[in-house]
Order: structure tokens, then sequence, then C-alpha cells
């Protein structure tokens, strides 16, 4: 089962819906295995927390061993043996997504970082770290988990930028957690993977978690 918490319209919605079309692109049983449950949330709420909007929330428990994807890197805390791609099975997810609808010219790298462009007609043009608001929504995620889940452990969470209007080739040549424009479900999963370094080894298979419990918890 794939579902979308929708509250209103807008980008996050907009970014929601394309996300679980990837989902089905690359697993289309997906929508009705009784081993899959993804739920996506656009705008989450944290409240109490310093940051209470997420733009979008995805959590996956997955039992279903068709759950798959190429992992192309030997990433993770056991590094794989090969360089060639390795089939890793997705059991639970808990990403934090960050969309950003800039054009290229309103876009800056410095390095890993990415600052955007924003217009006010009080500041005027000015810039703002999209790299400080992902990880300030990565530990408002755990300290709201925390404050309302009780007897859990809060899941790895992992966070991603997604640039909706900038291509693979614009994005920087080093190490980061940005999404380009054109995005797959495997190219979300490879960079949530070499971000988090959640891949473990287990009898010869490769096994994808944002926690060691059986399943991600919900408040929302």
């Amino acid at each position: 089962m794939i579902r979308i918490v929708e509250s209103e319209r807008g980008a996050e919605v907009d970014a929601a819906r394309a996300i679980r079309q990837m989902i089905l692109d690359a697993w289309p049983w997906a929508e009705t295995a009784p081993g899959v449950d993804i739920t996506i949330i656009p705008n989450a709420q944290c409240y109490g927390q310093t940051v209470q909007d997420i733009d979008v929330l995805l959590l996956a428990d997955i039992t279903d061993d068709r759950a798959t994807f190429s992992c192309f890197k030997p990433i993770g805390r056991e590094a794989l043996d090969s360089d060639e791609p390795v089939a890793v099975q997705v059991r639970t997810l808990c990403l934090v997504i960050e969309v950003k609808d800039h054009a290229p010219g309103r876009v800056r790298f410095t390095g890993n970082t990415v600052k955007v462009q924003y217009r006010d007609s009080v500041e005027g043009e000015y810039w703002n770290s999209a790299t400080e608001q992902s990880s300030d929504q990565l530990y408002s995620l755990r300290g709201y988990i925390s404050d309302n889940v009780e007897n859990t452990e809060p899941p790895y969470v992992t966070s991603l930028i997604w640039l909706r209007n900038v291509p693979l080739d614009s994005l920087p040549k080093c190490k980061h957690n940005v999404l380009p424009s054109r995005l797959t479900w495997t190219k979300l999963l490879n960079t949530a993977a070499a971000e988090s370094k959640r891949i473990f080894g287990s009898r010869g298979k490769w096994f994808f978690y944002a926690t060691h419990e059986r399943n991600v918890s919900s408040p929302f």
C-alpha cells in the first residue's frame, strides 16, 4: 500500500505525488502488496519543535522481498564486496525531503551545501541555506517522534533536498544529499543510502534499514 496524506495543494503535494509515481514505476506491484506500507506526508507538522514544517516526509515498512533497488557504490556500514551494482532489499525508510522549485540561476552551491535565492518586498533579494533547512528538519522529526511515541527509539532519519528544476549535471561533483530534476526511485534510494550509510549485510544479502526495529512508528 502506498498512501499520500494530503492536506492542501502546493509544490509539496505535487512532489509527494511525483514520488509515489516513481515508486510505482519501479515497483508496480507495490500498490496492492500486503508486505508494503509506504506513507508520504506533504507539509508534515512537527508541533513543539523549533522547526515545525517538513516539506515531504516518507515512512516505509516493507517485508516484501521484491522491494529492491540496484545499489551502485560500495556504501554502508559494511562495505559491499564488489564495485558492480548489487540488489539491496528495502526494509524501513524515514526520509525528510526539502523541496525547492527555484530556477538554476537562483541556486548556488558551495561545496556540498546549497543556497537558494528569495525575493522579499522588505528585504529584497537574499539567499537562504536549503542545506541548513534540511538538517533542521531532520532533528525536528527525531525530537517530535521522541516526544510523541513512547518506548520507541527514533529511526535514523535521512534528509534530502530535491531541486526540481536543476539538472543532474549542475549538481556538485562531491558527495551530497541533493536530488536532480529528473529523478527515479532508484536514484532517490541510492542518494539516501549514500547519505545515511544504512546498508547492512546478512547471509549474502543486503538490506536498507532506517532502524533495527520492524517498523517506523508514525505519530502523524
